[in-house]
């Protein structure tokens, strides 16, 4: 049975499967009835030898006994020899007082089945002797055989006529087999065929029910499943239909927002600026600080403005990605120049560990764009006095990878699900850690468009690293 569980088995189509568990099944119940059959014929052909020998040990003696008296030898002998072949007797003799011996043997049976079928059934030859007594004086004896050759070749004839009946019920099963299974498994093919176009995005096809009742039902129930995938389907090119329209609508609602309030916002900003450098009425102490924070606030919400437009044009395919070999150290050193101001105001010592060999695969101003934003969200979040490193090393065969190291109060571990969403707010209001706005979307939007990969790790009261891997020049 091993080879019904094994692969090759499994692989075997469904019908040849079915004809060779019945042939199976056909052969080990036929020979089963073969054998004990057989057995049976050769017990009653045992039976039947035992008893006619008995029956001529007990006549023969009396239809020989008068001419045994009389000495007629000659008759004697013809009796002998009408009694040999009869039946199963193969030889009959007599030998009287006085050691005169009559012999009569008839001619062998041709054998029919092969020697050791015999054997098998356990049929030999009987023997058997016979007093002739006749007024309580004896005269003779006669030694009878009768050969088991005949009952051989009867047993061994209904073996066969068995053996053709078998194979004719195997012949007989195979064709019902076969004519059940064509007719039941024509809708079956059809079902295949209909589930492949089904899947081939032929969502109209459905399948007429035909065959047997369970074939009908499941067809039926491919039909209800076909119109519930249609159904979704249709859901689906409608929710995405609509969801294309709304984002289309948000990006160029953010396009043109953006370019709105960057006009007033610039010239915010410009009055601020007139204003601190005025010589003729200078400002006092308190006047300067809140001009520089609308300096300050200013330039975040153009900042932010400026992120806005990437994302718009990212999520609008309007970006246009140039790649090139680009030298890190010089894309880096332009961020660090652009953040200094503001590092300085937090008292962050600002590094700068890039490989100044160092050049990778990328669009000069999307790495310039993805730097800023991260050393932007470094000062932003580290502590006041600490540490910003930018630092590249290599990762992994063909790659670069280009860190950005704070020493701020890390993320914990409950806060970084959704770090990467836009304006994810990642602590309460006045806390350390507030929300990220979205440098992080765009960084990781642009250095995907790339080929590259972003990532982070952060240890709680250790900082952060936030990193990008781009393919090596």
């Amino acid at each position: 049975m091993a080879q019904f569980r094994s692969p090759s088995w499994n692989r075997l189509p469904f019908v040849v499967r079915l004809m060779v568990t019945a042939t199976i099944a056909l052969l080990v119940a036929g020979a089963a009835m073969l054998f004990f059959s057989a057995r049976q014929d050769a017990e009653d052909a045992r039976s039947d030898l035992a008893g006619q020998l008995q029956a001529e040990r007990e006549t023969l003696p009396a239809a020989v006994a008068e001419v045994v008296v009389i000495g007629d030898f000659s008759t004697l002998q013809q009796i002998l020899d009408r009694y040999v072949g009869r039946q199963s007797m193969a030889s009959i003799r007599f030998q009287d007082a006085s050691g005169v011996t009559l012999e009569s043997v008839d001619a062998p049976i041709t054998p029919v089945a092969p020697a050791w079928f015999a054997s098998w059934m356990d049929l030999a030859d009987v023997s058997g002797t016979a007093a002739v007594v006749v007024g309580g004086h004896l005269y003779g004896e006669v030694a009878l055989t009768l050969t088991a050759q005949g009952a051989v070749n009867r047993v061994w004839r209904r073996l066969l006529n068995h053996l053709a009946i078998l194979a004719l019920a195997i012949g007989i099963d195979f064709l019902g087999i076969w004519l059940v299974l064509r007719q039941g498994l024509a809708p079956l093919s059809r079902l295949q065929d209909g589930a492949r176009a089904l899947a081939e995005g032929d969502m109209a096809k459905r399948i007429a029910p035909e065959g047997s009742p369970e074939m009908r039902r499941l067809i039926t129930a491919f039909n209800d499943m076909a119109e519930a995938t249609q159904r979704s389907q249709d859901r689906l090119v409608r929710a995405r239909d609509d969801a294309e329209i709304a984002s289309k609508a948000k990006s160029k609602f953010l396009s043109s927002m953006s370019h709105e309030l960057r006009t007033p916002l610039n010239s915010i900003l410009g009055f601020a600026q007139v204003l601190d450098f005025d010589r003729r009425q200078p400002l006092n102490a308190d006047q300067k600080v809140s001009v520089d924070h609308i300096m300050r606030a200013g330039q975040q919400l153009l900042e932010l403005i400026e992120q806005v437009l990437d994302l718009a044009r990212i999520e609008s395919g309007r970006m246009t990605i140039s790649i090139e070999d680009v030298v890190v150290d010089s894309a880096a050193r332009e961020c660090i120049q652009l953040t200094q101001p503001h590092a300085d105001d937090q008292d962050i010592t600002v590094l700068n560990e890039i490989d100044p060999r160092m050049a990778v695969r990328a669009d000069w101003k999307c790495l310039r764009q993805v730097l800023l934003n991260l050393v932007s969200n470094g000062i932003k979040y580290n502590r006041k006095g600490g540490r910003l490193t930018l630092r590249s090393s290599p990762s992994g065969p063909g790659w670069g990878r280009i860190s950005v190291i704070d020493t701020g109060e890390g993320i914990p571990e409950d806060l970084r699900d959704g770090l990467f969403e836009p304006f994810n707010r990642l602590g309460k209001e006045g806390s350390d850690v507030m929300g990220t706005g979205i440098g992080l979307t765009v960084s990781r939007e642009l250095t995907e468009a790339m080929g590259g990969r972003i990532g982070y790790a952060s240890a709680v009261g250790e900082g952060s690293t936030f990193w990008i891997e781009l393919p090596l020049a």
